[in-house]
């Protein structure tokens, strides 16, 4: 929303905080709050590429996919998008 009103710096901040908020409680209780935070890292990577940060967007892209693979293969049915 704020990067469709032109304020992208303000939502890679929004973004970051929302992983740093998400990380305890997937670590908790990953199945709750890992999709929750790989949506939030893959928000994150989409946001800083276009600014150039790539290598950034490229880590949390990855991390993205390392908390989804397995929460994939546990529910090969689940529909995680959203978080």
């Amino acid at each position: 929303m704020l990067a469709g009103l032109g304020r992208q710096k303000d939502a890679v901040a929004a973004t970051q905080e929302a992983v740093t908020l998400y990380r305890p409680l997937a670590q908790a209780n990953p199945e709750a709050f890992g999709p929750r935070l790989a949506q939030a890292l893959s928000n994150l990577s989409t946001l800083l590429s276009p600014l150039g940060r790539r290598e950034e967007a490229l880590a949390a892209a990855h991390e993205a996919v390392t908390i989804y693979q397995p929460l994939a293969q546990a529910s090969p049915s689940a529909d995680f998008r959203g978080g």
